[in-house]
């Protein structure tokens, strides 16, 4: 029995299959020869991007033969790919209920599962692929997917080193091992890693969730926009287009929001009093909702902020553009990019005639289907466009958006006397003395060449702290990550108990707490995005240095539009000089709150009416530019 032909990746050109649906070149062939003809026909057209033409050969099969399995597996990968993710259960489920020992189909429906969210029941269906076959690479690296994305890291991390056991040479792992480790704190053999992983993106490998490579610190801007391209075009190849040239004709200037994030997430507590803050004279405002529903407030202000508010999760990839396009959208703008939950695929269909990048993914998406990417002079500055696929389009301050809404804790708002600064630090589990230094990043933004600074400050100010974000919700709860950073302290001569953690909390909580902190130490190569503005909301003065990627220059950004640009440090050596002088300097330390409490109704990073403003401004050149028949081009908005 010769066996079915397998739809194989390629590194130079796009491939059909989506990144989760994999056949493995054991598959059972089609029983009858002039069949097997027919399958390769429609194999070539489906790995040429011609999915129509696959379609309607894979149709033209089971018309004669419904019984073929794999032909149905085939099947179900293309409707999966053109974003019909429920279709695809369906079909999968067929077949295995058909053919309990269909291995692929097991593997392939555990990833359908995964991909809606179904995470107990894929790993039923991957178990019962493995038990089929134990050796299978895809199999078990898709176990191991679900179990990171379900949070088990430590399973994941020796799934995942499992598949790494088994196939060396296999990229797709190194970023998997490079987020748990992060995560964890797990530094040994993580340089070693980096280094692969980039060596990986330059031969035109895919390494993984792409969005590690912003966490890559051996990674340059031009190597995270080759593993982006890469990702774009394997993953995602281009899709017959829903909008083709047509002019709308209406009076405002159609603008959607698309993202899972529409509830009580860091991108909607950045980006509500924006919404907020558009004008309506102009523009029509639509949300997309692909993410959970939610009863919280935040989503009945985010509902109340749109002129319209619409839940596309039952949708398909192609029919949320086509509704886009039928609703004529002009503009649509994705807050996700390349991170969790995301719907890129929908931006494939291009449902509208102009498609933009913006807040949800620091970095750019490779992909010709996104046309315009929204930074500013600091995170996109001129001399960095050939590391975009899009077009900069800068804006005036920061790119980034804050909620004026957010809670101001008192301590925020005027200096604590030392009785009740004391007693509030014991409260937090701080001690009531001593310089707090603090940074509350999440674990794998934490490098070791950074934390090497860290302990030096510790060395050298006697008395202080690192306080540190915990996973836990309980106090006294100790991680994994916590026990290896405390190992880590302790390998450079400081004690463990120099390290404190918070645990995790609301919203109001963790500002008030914030405030009791000295100084915000940033990460790189991935600073403090949502922490920073938090942190300077709050009046604490927050340090970082920028480097040479979108990620690394957030901080940048937002403390230079906090209008405290002297903490801005042009190198490592002067980061780790200015924070031991404002240890050692309280009187400038306490000019430094003062100056972020002063200026916090009145300088730009806060002001997000100006910045709704110059959105606008962005989104009627990116129109007029459209209208005219222009290419898009990288454009800097004046402030308004």
């Amino acid at each position: 029995m010769a066996r079915s032909p397998r739809i194989p990746a390629r590194s130079s050109a796009p491939s059909p299959l989506p990144r989760w649906l994999r056949i493995p070149p054991s598959a059972p062939a089609p029983s009858l020869r002039e069949e097997e003809a027919l399958l390769r026909r429609a194999v070539e057209q489906h790995q040429a991007g011609k999915l129509q033409e696959a379609r309607a050969l894979y149709a033209q099969i089971l018309a004669r033969r419904p019984d073929q399995d794999d032909v149905q597996v085939y099947l179900a990968i293309l409707n999966a790919q053109q974003g019909d993710i429920a279709l695809a259960i369906s079909q999968l489920q067929a077949v295995v209920l058909r053919n309990p020992r269909h291995e692929p189909a097991h593997c392939n429906l555990g990833n359908a599962l995964r991909e809606a969210g179904r995470h107990d029941e894929a790993l039923r269906h991957l178990d019962a692929a493995l038990a089929l076959r134990p050796d299978s690479r895809d199999a078990l690296y898709n176990r191991a997917t679900v179990l990171r994305e379900l949070d088990r890291k430590e399973q994941a991390l020796a799934a995942f080193q499992q598949v790494h056991a088994l196939q060396p040479s296999y990229a797709k792992v190194l970023n998997n091992l490079l987020d748990i480790k992060g995560q964890l704190c797990d530094w040994p053999e993580m340089a070693e890693l980096e280094a692969r992983a980039v060596q990986s993106m330059r031969t035109g490998q895919l390494t993984g969730p792409v969005f590690v490579n912003l966490l890559n610190s051996q990674a340059t801007a031009r190597d995270q926009w080759i593993a982006a391209r890469q990702h774009a075009l394997q993953t995602y190849p281009a899709m017959p287009a829903v909008w083709t040239g047509q002019r709308h004709a209406h009076e405002k200037i159609r603008v959607a929001y698309l993202s899972a994030d529409f509830h009580d997430h860091a991108t909607s507590v950045l980006m509500a009093d924006l919404f907020e803050q558009h004008s309506r004279d102009r523009f029509e405002w639509t949300a997309l909702s692909f993410g959970p529903q939610s009863a919280s407030a935040m989503r009945r202000r985010l509902v109340a902020a749109f002129d319209r508010f619409e839940d596309v999760r039952s949708l398909s990839d192609r029919d949320v553009a086509q509704w886009m396009f039928d609703q004529e959208i002009d503009i649509a703008v994705d807050l996700k990019g390349f991170t969790g939950q995301h719907r890129f695929g929908i931006f494939t269909h291009r449902g509208a005639p102009i498609q933009v990048n913006y807040l949800g993914y620091p970095g750019t998406l490779g992909s010709d289907c996104i046309d315009y990417i929204l930074g500013d002079a600091w995170v996109t500055p001129p001399d960095h466009q050939e590391a975009y696929s899009e077009r900069i389009v800068r804006l005036p301050g920061s790119y980034q958006p804050n909620d004026r809404q957010r809670p101001l804790p008192a301590a925020a708002q005027s200096e604590l006397g030392e009785s009740q600064r004391q007693e509030m630090r014991a409260s937090a589990g701080l001690p009531r003395d001593g310089f707090v230094f603090c940074c509350f990043n999440s674990h794998h933004k934490i490098q070791p060449q950074v934390f090497d600074i860290w302990m030096r400050l510790l060395h050298a100010v006697p008395g202080s702290v690192l306080w540190l974000l915990s996973e836990s919700t309980e106090p006294g709860t100790q991680s994994r990550a916590q026990s290896n950073l405390k190992a880590q302290a302790g390998s450079r001569g400081i004690p463990p108990e120099r390290l404190c953690f918070a645990p995790r909390s609301a919203l109001a909580t963790h500002l008030e707490r914030m405030s009791l902190a000295d100084l915000f130490l940033d990460t790189s190569p991935y600073n403090a995005h949502t922490t920073a503005s938090d942190a300077l909301w709050v009046g604490l003065p927050v340090l970082t240095c920028p480097g040479q990627t979108f990620a690394s220059r957030v901080g940048a950004s937002v403390v230079a539009a906090a209008g405290v640009p002297e903490l801005i440090a042009p190198d490592w050596h002067r980061y780790e000089q200015s924070a031991l002088t404002l240890a050692r300097q309280p009187e400038m330390l306490r000019s430094l709150r003062q100056r972020l409490r002063t200026h916090r109704a009145t300088c730009s990073l806060f002001d997000t009416p100006r910045l709704a403003r110059a959105l606008e401004a962005a989104f009627d050149a990116m129109y007029r530019h459209h209208r005219s028949g222009q290419a898009s081009r990288s454009l800097d908005v004046s402030a308004t």
